[in-house]
């Protein structure tokens, strides 16, 4: 068996750096299809069916703008059980990082180089540049506030509704105002 170099790239990407999730990944690939040569397609079509590349999807939308497919997403997460602390995770790690990154930025430091040095993979750099310039540090920190919240509501800590607040989080990462309505129900 033997991937593709876009195969190989997407599948490095899809598991961010963890080896294990890679590992594992490799294994289903090599049960699919136990001899040839795997491509891009076979890589995509292995991995859709996992909950956590749906949460990396909706970290993706979030970022992309695209209000209407995150609303999706996030019904399909919740209809399918997934833990509301890992899209939390997926979230907020995204968040700390365009923060690092808009604030070195600030300080003069190229995006490019920025990109390279934080992992932001090719292919993920135009919905990154699109949050940069909807984004500043600031309100990166104020969507990070609103993640402590989250965490509290998921540890039962502080009331309200675990998913109507993570629906706030990425719409507002996405960019939109959100109207506070939820909040009175």
């Amino acid at each position: 068996m033997s991937l593709t170099l876009d195969a190989a790239k997407l599948l490095a990407e899809l598991v961010e750096g963890n080896l294990l999730a890679a590992a594992q990944e490799v294994e289903k690939l090599s049960l699919l299809q136990m001899s040839g040569t795997i491509d891009h397609t076979v890589v995509e079509k292995a991995v859709s069916d996992n909950a956590r590349f749906d949460i990396f999807g909706l970290v993706e939308c979030a970022l992309s703008g695209n209000s209407n497919r995150v609303l999706r997403m996030l019904s399909t997460l919740r209809e399918d059980e997934t833990e509301p602390l890992l899209i939390l995770w997926a979230l907020t790690r995204e968040i700390r990082t365009l923060a690092a990154i808009s604030k070195q930025q600030k300080q003069g430091v190229a995006l490019g180089a920025l990109f390279s040095k934080y992992r932001i993979w090719e292919k993920r750099q135009p919905s990154a540049r699109r949050f940069l310039q909807h984004h500043t540090e600031k309100s990166c920190w104020e969507l990070l506030t609103l993640a402590a919240l989250i965490d509290r509501q998921i540890k039962g800590a502080s009331q309200g509704s675990v998913w109507d607040s993570l629906q706030q989080l990425a719409l507002k990462m996405a960019g939109d105002v959100i109207i506070k309505a939820s909040a009175e129900k």
